[in-house]
């Protein structure tokens, strides 16, 4: 059967319960991220479930970090693990056979981490207004600057897409902007309409579905030129999502971390042909109830 194991605060001495990103080390140690308006972060050990902080660790203080830009781990396929400072700008790398190697940025007033490439370089949001392409030692290969404050989507590298970014719109200024930035590091604009959840929360979820141009914005499977092609909005009982994370895994399942828990969900070939649903009803706490026939 299954095994499930709680790891907590109280029971194995993390320095908080509440998680925003892990990564794992080359030697095997989870590093977790807390509270976006802490960034504290943590080093477990999976085995011995013990857990240290990265203070007592390093004797360093933990990163600083503003409310608006929470700042994540990235985690390397050779088990470096990449953090960054946000005020003064710096970049901070870890790998048990190098230490823990820190790069000023004194060029840029803040820094936030938004992704890890195939190709061993970081992307970061730096000013708050800029997105720029960094090696491990701190040199600035691109930058791609912006009149208002831009926010990485949630999503994860897929169909050689790297991630997706929004800059936000002002009345004064130009409305909300979609773009992408592909495995060659190249940057395209893409219509805004491709996620609608912009308009229901932030970070939205924006996830390259396939090399068709296909988006999963948690919910919805949308195409820039026909639309709307899956729905599931109707099937979330009504709930409030206000999405905290994103994994899709090998099997092909997406995750969405939520402020309500966390949905899987799994886009395959439909095989059956829909005669009706009614959806639940979360105040009268009646089930959706649905009609099918295999065709």
């Amino acid at each position: 059967g299954l095994k499930f194991t709680a790891y907590t605060q109280q029971t194995n001495g993390l320095d908080f319960d509440d998680i925003q990103s892990i990564a794992q080390d080359a030697d095997g140690l989870l590093w977790l991220m807390g509270p976006a308006n802490k960034s504290s972060i943590t080093l477990f050990n999976p085995v011995s479930g013990t857990a240290v902080s990265f203070e007592k660790r390093f004797n360093k203080p933990r990163p600083s970090t503003f409310w608006r830009d929470p700042q994540v781990l990235l985690g390397s396929p050779d088990g470096t693990i990449f953090f960054a400072n946000y005020k003064p700008a710096t970049l901070t790398s870890y790998h048990p056979r190098s230490g823990l190697q820190e790069v000023a940025l004194p060029q840029y007033k803040s820094l936030t981490l938004a992704a890890l490439t195939a190709r061993n370089t970081v992307w970061a949001i730096a000013n708050r207004t800029q997105l720029i392409e960094l090696t491990p030692d701190g040199r600035v290969l691109q930058s791609f600057h912006h009149e208002t404050t831009i926010s990485v989507c949630l999503g994860q590298r897929n169909a050689g897409i790297e991630f997706f970014y929004v800059k936000t719109g002002t009345p004064s200024l130009s409305k909300a902007q979609l773009y992408r930035i592909d495995g060659a590091g190249q940057r395209q604009e893409l219509p805004i309409s491709l996620i609608p959840s912009m308009k229901e929360g932030f970070p939205p979820v924006c996830y390259p579905f396939d090399r068709t141009g296909l988006v999963w914005d948690g919910s919805q499977l949308r195409s820039s030129t026909k639309g709307t092609l899956l729905d599931l909005q109707n099937q979330l009982a009504g709930q409030l999502i206000h999405p905290r994370c994103f994994f899709a895994d090998k099997n092909g399942w997406m995750w969405l971390g939520t402020s309500f828990g966390v949905y899987q969900v799994k886009v395959a070939q439909n095989y059956f042909h829909r005669l009706f649903y009614e959806p639940a009803n979360a105040v009268e706490n009646t089930p959706a109830v649905r009609g099918i026939n295999v065709i």
